[in-house]
């Protein structure tokens, strides 16, 4: 099942976005990047992996991954499981060229390390937010898990946005942030260390 689980490595590409700019939102919180993909039709009308990175210290580029597999389960309102494995070939920023630098070995290395993953090891449903996060149902609760980007694995912790649609479907937003060089990922001197990551899943 194809879904979104672009959360977390996709940031890492965010990297090389330092030679242009996707999509751009000048000083944006992250409260406003999961706003986003919570409300923008942009990431509401699909499932996606995104990830945002600021680039001279103000303009936010914006980008995402087009392959990507994840599968989780919804009991009671709690997310018991949840893991995705995204192709790092599949990045893209609406430039080829700079794709291209985010594949080779100066930043993915997707030869070396084809796919990213994330595998859920606990989710708490009554969190403390985060500064720059947003209130409301749900969006206290938070997933702990392992990522692996670059052939580093890490733990990350990510905001967790739950609710159903008519097709009585789970619907889970994922937001976080990251710091490339965690994962042995140099960055330009013109690009942010850090890293915003965003997925929007759909469960059946």
């Amino acid at each position: 099942m194809k879904k979104a689980i672009k959360i977390f490595v996709g940031f890492v590409v965010v990297v090389g976005i330092a030679f242009g700019g996707v999509v751009v939102v000048s000083n944006a919180t992250r409260g406003e990047f999961v706003a986003q993909l919570q409300q923008s039709p942009t990431f509401t009308q699909k499932e996606g992996i995104y990830f945002r990175v600021v680039k001279f210290g103000f303009i936010d580029v914006v980008g995402e991954f087009k392959e990507f597999h994840s599968q989780g389960k919804v009991e009671n309102g709690n997310i018991t499981q949840l893991k995705g494995e995204i192709s790092a070939e599949s990045v893209d920023s609406q430039s080829e060229k700079r794709d291209e630098i985010m594949r080779s070995e100066k930043l993915l290395h997707t030869a070396q390390n084809p796919r990213i993953e994330f595998e859920m090891r606990e989710f708490v449903a009554n969190a403390v937010a985060q500064k720059g996060e947003q209130s409301g149902q749900n969006t206290h609760a938070i997933i702990k898990g392992n990522l692996t980007l670059n052939g580093i694995t890490k733990e990350i912790q990510l905001s967790v946005h739950l609710e159903s649609n008519a097709k009585f479907q789970n619907i889970i937003t994922l937001s976080g942030q990251i710091n490339v060089k965690d994962f042995g990922i140099a960055n330009f001197p013109v690009v942010s260390d850090f890293v915003d990551i965003g997925a929007r899943i759909v469960l059946d």
